[in-house]
């Protein structure tokens, strides 16, 4: 078997397997707090940097 055909039954098993999960009442709740929890910190670095770059800058 090439690695081509390993990887496209991977992907359709996997496919499979995602159309027939079924998400629970509190499931989107938890994963909207979870990217959260990841993403904000990292925009607020990036905001703070961004700040401290241009009060270097233009102070």
């Amino acid at each position: 078997m090439s690695r081509k055909e390993k990887i496209r039954r991977e992907r359709e098993e996997l496919d499979r397997l995602l159309e027939n999960t079924e998400f629970e009442k509190n499931d989107v709740k938890a994963l909207i707090i979870a990217a959260l929890s990841v993403i904000l910190p990292v925009v607020l670095l990036g905001v703070l940097f961004f700040y401290l770059i241009i009060k270097f800058f233009f102070n």
